[in-house]
């Protein structure tokens, strides 16, 4: 694939500071429902403890289509404690999808499951930086089907722990927020082995270095406010990366502008979001104009070595 041709798009986006929150249906994949919606409940110190929890829900708009479809709900909670914050996020998500077989066509469906746990630690702290530390575990779950028959090669059972570095800086009214952190994929907690890896073949023991950096920018012309957002993601490894780990690129939270029914992925690559937001008055909502490039190559497991870009 090659590189496709670049293109502004604007979109117009909302506030995420309520309690209660309908998401509008978003453009989602045909396969499992082209429309999505989202209902989420957020509660700040519901212990007095200046902890956080949040709630929501997620289904496709099809209501009940088994053809295609999917439905899923997750969980946050947070808790400081002097230099340290604990966070433990949960989601599920099941999905149904119709695959053109010769001479008739099969309902594939599938779920997952994550469960994810975070600690962070302040090292350091002046009047515009705070240095800190983070250990993240995570345990992911999931199996496939055919006509409701499961495929046990496609069953997982995984875990990998996470070290890192962040840190948030204040230039002025400008904010920046930075993690490099070091991933690697363990056989602990009831992981299953990894057995495709000896033959060559994908790997959930992998050695990752992920890297997220985020500017956020206010400004004004004539009396006018804008900000300037821009974003970096980026992965690296040697690995070869089942497609669960590998970095896909092509939808609306990484490259916008596409119908993310053919997504790019590979083990290694970065994508690049810029954003130019205009506030509607007091309204909490703001339109904005995007520019987003992204990049992937390296090993993959569908062919030996992949390298693709898009921008958008």
């Amino acid at each position: 694939m090659g590189l496709d041709s670049g293109a502004f798009s604007t979109q117009a986006i909302k506030s995420n500071r309520q309690d209660h929150i309908y998401d509008n249906p978003y453009p989602g994949r045909v396969a499992v429902g082209r429309l999505q919606g989202n209902l989420s409940l957020g509660i700040d110190n519901p212990l007095g403890l200046n902890d956080i929890f949040n709630i929501g829900v997620s289904q496709d708009l099809e209501f009940g289509d088994k053809r295609l479809g999917s439905h899923g709900w997750n969980g946050f909670y947070s808790i400081p404690w002097g230099y340290w914050t604990a966070a433990l996020s949960t989601y599920t998500n099941t999905y149904y999808q119709q695959i053109a077989g010769v001479n008739q066509t099969f309902i594939a469906s599938g779920n997952s499951k994550t469960i994810d746990f975070k600690l962070n630690r302040v090292l350091s702290r002046s009047q515009n930086d705070v240095f800190g530390a983070q250990f993240r575990l995570s345990r992911r779950f999931g199996q496939s089907f055919i006509e409701d028959t499961e495929i046990p090669q496609q069953r997982r059972n995984n875990t990998f722990v996470e070290f890192g570095l962040t840190d948030r800086h204040y230039f002025s009214h400008a904010q920046f927020d930075g993690t490099l952190a070091y991933r690697q994929g363990i056989g602990a907690f009831g992981a299953r082995d990894d057995s495709l890896a000896a033959d060559g073949g994908p790997t959930y023991r992998y050695r990752m270095t992920v890297l997220d950096a985020n500017l956020s920018v206010p400004f004004a012309i004539a009396r006018q406010p804008f900000r300037y957002v821009t974003t970096f993601h980026g992965q690296y490894t040697s690995n070869t990366l089942y497609y669960i780990d590998d970095l896909t690129i092509g939808s609306r939270y990484t490259v916008r502008g596409f119908d993310g029914e053919t997504m790019l992925a590979a083990s290694r690559g970065f994508y690049w979001r810029n954003e130019l937001q205009a506030p509607i008055g007091q309204s909490g909502q703001a339109i904005y104009v995007g520019l987003d490039y992204g990049r992937v190559w390296g090993r993959s497991r569908s062919c030996r070595w992949a390298r693709s870009s898009r921008a958008r």
